[in-house]
Order: structure tokens, then sequence, then C-alpha cells
């Protein structure tokens, strides 16, 4: 059991892709011979309009295999379309266009050509071949491009939601973090507010106590000061009082 499960996995990733031009050069399919492997995937690339690229078997060209693939008839917009195939084995897989006379005309190709049952055989074989009325249901492989599948419609539109809803998530944080910058410097300030008034309010307190004598520091000034020398008339006067005094004091002696 592991060992079939670790041989997928192994060759899953070691799958290559084979790119098939359909209709690009005329009724043909470009590379009309190729080789792959179990997981493998095959790409055809419609370049002109109203082809097909369906399963048969080699005993029944130009008639739709029953559980094979089938494309439907593709007709070519603007953008070009793809139909890709996931190879199972590595059993021949024949394929043709059924679009009206296609097939008959030699649009076929063979993927791992076995030997004894060439391609050159099954178009040979192909020219006699009944006309079978194409069968417009797509199976078997993935349509992708305008009229893909709804597989890869939902997926494209799965990605472009997720796209946007992350744009707007991106856009949402963007918002978050300006409005948060923005209210940053406000808070800051306000913080710092009642810090710059103390500051004032001490520096203030300060520059009163050293600035301005308090009521007891006059007072005590008041006191110490001495009395101006007194000048001119009132020394003059003095003067004479004295001089009255020692000729009194004279007297008293005689």
């Amino acid at each position: 059991m592991y060992k079939s499960v670790f041989l997928a996995v192994l060759s899953t990733a070691f799958a290559a892709n084979i790119d098939i031009q359909v209709g690009a050069s005329g009724l043909v399919y470009t590379p009309s011979k190729v080789t792959a492997k179990a997981g493998d995937t095959l790409t055809f690339h419609y370049a002109t309009p109203f082809h097909s690229v369906t399963q048969s078997s080699f005993d029944a060209p130009c008639h739709h295999l029953d559980g094979g693939f089938n494309s439907g008839i593709v007709q070519v917009p603007a953008k070009s379309p793809t139909f890709v195939v996931t190879v199972k084995d590595s059993n021949p897989i024949w394929v043709y266009c059924s679009q009206v006379s296609h097939c008959q005309s030699g649009m076929a190709m063979v993927v791992n050509e076995p030997s004894g049952k060439t391609l050159e055989m099954y178009q040979s074989a192909a020219q006699n071949a009944a006309q079978e009325t194409a069968d417009p249901t797509v199976s078997g492989g993935v349509l992708g491009g305008a009229g893909g599948s709804s597989g890869s419609s939902s997926s494209s539109s799965v990605s472009s939601a997720v796209e946007s809803s992350s744009m707007a998530s991106v856009s949402s944080s963007s918002a978050s973090v300006a409005s948060s910058m923005s209210s940053t410097p406000a808070e800051s300030t306000s913080a710092s507010t009642p810090v710059s008034s103390m500051t004032s309010s001490s520096m203030t307190t300060d520059a009163g106590a050293a600035g301005t004598p308090s009521s007891s520091t006059t007072a005590e000034s008041s006191t110490s000061t001495p009395p101006p020398t007194p000048t001119g008339a009132a020394s003059h006067e003095r003067g004479d009082l004295l001089a009255l005094m020692g000729a009194a004091a004279f007297a008293l002696l005689l």
C-alpha cells in the first residue's frame, strides 16, 4: 500500500506537460505523435476554430470511445482556449477531430504509438469511416479559457475574492496604524502638561521667594538701620545748646 502511494507521489512530482497545437497548420495536430507517462498532462491549444479533441480506439477510428475524453467542438474566441488531459497510464491514446470530415481527412494523432499499429494505419482506415455526430459534452479533461470549466471559473473567482479581502485588510490595518500614530502626540502632550505646570509653578514660587522680601525681613532691616546724622541748621542749634550748658556749669562753680 505504502509503496503504491509513494510511487504515485513520485510520478506526480516528475510529471511533464506536453503542448499540442490544434489546427495551427491545417487539419493536423502538432505534433501528431508524442510519448507520455502516467501523470503527465497533454495541453491542447486551439489555434483555429471548429475543432475538437476526442478520444477513440484504433479499431474504430473517428468514433468517440466510451469513457474517453472529449472537448466538444471549440469555437476560438479572442483568447485562445486550451483543453488539458491527464495521462492515466502508458497505453496508446488515439485522438481525432469530430468536426464533419476532419477525421476522414487525416486530422488525428497518437500518444504512445505501439509497434504494428501506426498513426498512418489509423488515418488510412479513417478515410472510410462513417461520419459520427459530434458530442458537445466536455468530459475527461479541463477546457480552459473562454467557455472553460466552471471549476476553473470558480477557482479564479475565489482567488479574486481572497485578494480583494487581503487588500481591504491591509488598508484597514494601515488606517488603524495611522490613527494610533496621530493620537500619540496628543496623549504625550496631555501627559506632559501636569509636569510642565508643576515646573512652571515651582519656578514662579522660587522666583517669588528669592526676589520678593517678606514683611518680617523688612521690619528687621528698618530697626537695625542707624539714624541719619543731622546736618545744616539742626547741627548749628545743637552746638548752641551745648555752649549754653557749659556756661551754666561754669557759673555754678564760681
